[in-house]
């Protein structure tokens, strides 16, 4: 016999709907996949050339809530290599890359040295934003944005150009990580799945 699950009513739980507050956003499901070991290592490997284990992963104090920030710094601080901040957003404008400007200047007071500043948009990137961006000189994949003074450099990329330029690259595990982050649905168990 299947056991049916009621609410307070009697009602039959099939109708449930969890509050959208409750739902892994893809800031959440960015933070808990960019904060894997492993992750970090090809990360830092990849844009800083860093030895595996070069780099912890830092609490953001003065995060911005409108997306998902993750802070990877140097496990010495007898070394020239930069912090580097990762920040996944699903929409990218001026009124964002602000916030990401202030937050790379925060970094860079707390640090003393200017970070690297890696931005993922999962859905869609200013136009403005793309004349002012350039191809990255090593993964194609990537753009670049003038950051003269506020981080040492800035990546961009987007979902998007990720669609446009997979058959392009050849395979990277940079390339699996951003597709993991910015293809990520939701996904909810109905009752008779638990």
């Amino acid at each position: 016999m299947q056991r049916k699950f009621l609410d307070q009513n009697g009602q039959e739980f099939c109708n449930f709907i969890v509050p959208t507050e409750y739902f892994p956003r893809i800031d959440l499901i960015s933070k808990i996949v960019l904060t894997d070991v492993r992750i970090v290592n090809v990360i830092t490997a990849t844009i800083v050339k860093a030895e595996k284990d070069s780099y912890v992963v830092e609490p953001l104090g003065f995060m911005h809530q409108n997306f998902g920030a993750v802070l990877y710094t140097p496990c010495s601080l007898k070394t020239d290599l930069p912090p580097i901040v990762i920040n996944t957003i699903e929409t990218f404008e001026e009124k964002k890359f602000n916030q990401i400007i202030q937050q790379c200047t925060n970094i860079f007071e707390q640090y003393k040295t200017l970070p690297i500043c890696v931005i993922i948009v999962v859905q869609q990137l200013d136009e403005k934003i793309i004349e002012q961006s350039s191809q990255h000189h090593d993964l194609p994949l990537l753009r670049e944005i003038t950051c003269a003074f506020w981080a040492k450099q800035c990546i961009l990329v987007s979902s998007e150009d990720i669609k446009l330029n997979k058959s392009k690259v050849r395979h990277h595990p940079l390339l699996d990580i951003i597709i993991a982050i910015t293809s990520n649905e939701k996904a909810i168990l109905c009752n008779d799945s638990l």
